[in-house]
């Protein structure tokens, strides 16, 4: 199991952190919680793997509160590959998830 700290920040850079803790397989279900609270709706939840279009070895990450809500949340696009986890990428997030940041493109950076 991973778990990292990543900071996330949407077009007006304001920004927040969670920890991220997921397997290494592209079927894991893993948790997440944010570590600076206000910034979207939820202070956790799970977290899961989705297969990147057109590749076989990239995965984005979605978290979600509501395992049926599967396209509201944030998504973590391009969060790991068959090298690992990645440094820095972009993502969404959804305007049902916003309250502190703008429901818009986020990046994120691995912090640890």
């Amino acid at each position: 199991m991973s778990k990292h700290t990543i900071e996330i920040s949407d077009e007006d850079n304001k920004s927040f952190k969670i920890i991220l803790s997921i397997g290494y397989s592209g079927n894991s279900i893993g948790s997440w919680r944010s570590l600076d609270k206000g910034f979207i709706k939820f202070n956790g939840g799970r977290v899961r793997y989705l297969t990147s279009e057109g590749t076989q070895t990239t995965n984005h990450v979605m978290l979600f509160e509501d395992p049926q809500s599967e396209f509201s949340g944030l998504r973590l696009n391009d969060y790991s590959d068959w090298l690992g986890v990645n440094d820095q990428g972009m993502g969404y997030l959804w305007q049902t998830w916003a309250i502190g940041l703008k429901p818009s493109r986020i990046s994120w950076i691995l912090v640890d």
